[in-house]
């Protein structure tokens, strides 16, 4: 009850919202009062026509199907379909035709395809209307059924029935013809009612349009929907708490350096923590309807200065942005704190462009360019925020590139860049590099189990387990990923790892692995067990 009453509130303030009356239908499934849940559908079926682009709108055959349904139970309380049908079901699925089928060859496949059918679809309909709000606008399709099948239904019905009636054996003693009649004016009824709801409300809809106030054109300015931080048309306006509109792209930037409304200063600490940066539906949809030049030159402004932002995956002749950190390795996991409000916005731009993608060099000196000709492209798996706007940032490597040009972008670097791919073996070479691999992977697991327990476990805490060898470990373009692995918990400085980073030989990356591990194992020994980082080399 209560769920009806809301749901009449939400069609009474909005009269043209067909989910309102969805909601409306599955109250009244749920009370049982089926007539008035398909009087409400079929008003809801009215609105998505005259809204919807497309004569395929999987809301419209969802609201086909929740019809389907109510049919059903109408039919299951009638005496004619409810008890006789029903109490024959168990016949259906029991009956079995004679092995000779010669002469009854194509009368028992027909029977035997009506029968499944007919009993398929007592079953789908024999659950409860709870789960119609689910069903809509979710894009799954309700018991199974198409859209297709509405056309046909009256005819299906009948179709069955009078399978039912000729094959069930002879027991089976038909309901009386009055029932039969009673159940035709039933539905009659309800097409009729339904049919004179639809003339009232398309009335009721031409006086809500009637009574609207006419606005002239000639006073409708762009100065009134401008944004005060960029001066130019709103686009996509986001309103704070303190009743500020703003573009959301330039309330976001605002906020990476200070939470707070850029004109009133007030804190916008809850704002940022629940990430509710939903954009006002009625203010861009006014500058839609009265200002449609105006908006269509400003998105157009918006979408050029999405693609000129740098975007890693879109093509390698656009410059990709980098985060100056730390050292990243492919298929090695890579979480990131991110805090400055540079890179907040270097991500925020990343997953709204759709590439999910950035790269990630170390730090080589000072300057405005202070990183390496060697990185790795990272891809954002997920991100995790917090309430003063900073986000744990969990990334994978995927490639390795080399910097071709350095440039910067809105206080963060950028770079054209050329992807890295190791050489392919040949078949003289392929032997020894095989023995080489079984080789360092036998001495990188004997040096695991000789360091202690506890560090062991820290290593699998961050990185995970090593990987084991794959099959197609020859024809990867970055080789083994247990190399990879191996090379990021290695004692080795920055330098040794970014130059066996930029090798693309598979056989000089295995032996440069061989021999730290070498130095590292011969190092402990010495000392003890105790590891020490090796000399550069």
């Amino acid at each position: 009850e209560e769920a009806l009453q809301d749901a009449e509130a939400a069609t009474k303030s909005c009269p043209t919202w067909p989910k309102g009356y969805f909601r409306k239908s599955a109250a009244l499934i749920s009370l049982g009062r089926y007539e008035e849940a398909f009087l409400s559908l079929t008003i809801c079926m009215y609105l998505i026509k005259a809204t919807s682009k497309s004569s395929e709108d999987p809301a419209l055959s969802q609201v086909i199907n929740e019809m389907m349904k109510i049919f059903h139970k109408i039919f299951l309380q009638s005496p004619v379909t409810g008890s006789t049908l029903k109490r024959h079901t168990s016949e259906q699925l029991q009956f079995t035709p004679y092995p000779s089928t010669k002469k009854l060859n194509g009368r028992t496949d027909r029977r035997r395809q009506g029968y499944k059918n007919w009993s398929s679809d007592l079953s789908e309909y024999s659950s409860s209307g709870d789960e119609c709000e689910q069903s809509m606008y979710s894009g799954k399709s309700c018991s199974g059924w198409k859209s297709s099948r509405s056309n046909h239904h009256h005819e299906s019905i009948s179709v069955t029935h009078h399978h039912s009636h000729n094959s069930m054996g002879p027991n089976y003693t038909h309901s009386s013809s009055p029932l039969t009649e009673q159940l035709n004016v039933r539905l009659n009824r309800l097409f009729g009612r339904a049919s004179q709801d639809l003339k009232c409300f398309e009335l009721r809809l031409k006086g809500l349009s009637k009574g609207l106030r006419q606005t002239s054109p000639a006073l409708i300015s762009g100065s009134d929907v401008e944004c005060s931080l960029c001066y130019r048309l709103l686009f996509q306006p986001v309103s704070t708490g303190c009743g500020h509109t703003f573009c959301r792209c330039c309330l976001e930037r605002c906020m990476d350096h200070n939470p707070a409304c850029p004109l009133c200063k007030t804190s916008l600490q809850n704002y940022l923590a629940n990430r509710d940066h939903s954009v006002t539906e009625f203010l861009e949809s006014a500058i839609r309807s009265f200002l449609p030049n105006e908006y269509e030159e400003r998105l157009k402004q918006h979408l050029e200065e999405l693609n000129a932002v740098p975007s890693a995956g879109k093509s390698l002749d656009v410059d990709i942005p980098i985060f100056v950190c730390t050292m990243a390795f492919p298929t090695i996991p890579c979480p990131l704190h991110v805090f400055e409000p540079r890179y907040r916005l270097m991500i925020r731009r990343c997953m709204e462009n759709g590439t999910n993608k950035f790269g990630m060099c170390c730090y080589a000196a000072d300057g405005e360019h202070n990183y390496g000709d060697v990185g790795t492209l990272l891809e954002i798996r997920n991100i995790r925020y917090f309430s003063d706007g900073r986000s744990v940032v969990d990334t994978m490597g995927c490639r390795r590139f080399r910097v071709l040009r350095k440039s910067m972008v809105d206080g963060y670097n950028a770079a054209k860049i050329e992807l890295l791919q190791d050489r392919p073996i040949s078949e003289t070479d392929m032997p020894i590099i095989n023995e080489l691999h079984d080789k360092v992977f036998k001495e990188a697991n004997e040096w695991l189990q000789s360091i202690g327990q506890v560090r062991r476990q820290r290593i699998h805490s961050h990185f995970g387990l090593m990987p084991s060898p794959t099959d197609d470990w020859r024809d990867s373009p970055d080789g083994p990923s247990w190399t990879w692995w191996l090379l990021a918990i290695l004692p080795l400085d920055s330098k040794a790892q970014l130059a066996i980073l930029s090798m693309c030989s598979l056989q000089k990356r295995l032996e440069c692995i061989l021999k730290v591990l070498t130095f590292v194992k011969n190092r402990m020994n010495s000392l003890g067990g105790e590891e020490t980082q090796p000399e550069q080399q």
